[in-house]
């Protein structure tokens, strides 16, 4: 099964081509670290600090809403 990853620097995914992490990405995310959603926000925290550095005309909030918003219980 082709997985749902993303694509540097322009941050699309690789299978669906919507912006990383798209709702694929979160559903294979969320199950990867079901009972971990502290280790599911570290590692999205650290996915979005990469993509601050590749998209420096994103506004702040939109990037916050994109990487960390869902992985909120």
């Amino acid at each position: 099964m082709r997985q749902h990853q993303r694509d540097v620097p322009g941050w699309g995914c690789t299978l669906c081509g919507r912006p990383w992490p798209c709702a694929g990405a979160r559903v294979q995310l969320a199950t990867e670290y079901a009972g971990a959603p502290v280790s599911l926000g570290t590692y999205m925290a650290g996915q979005l600090d990469l993509a601050i550095a590749d998209m420096p005309h994103a506004q702040p909030h939109e990037l916050w809403r994109r990487f960390l918003s869902w992985t909120h219980p």
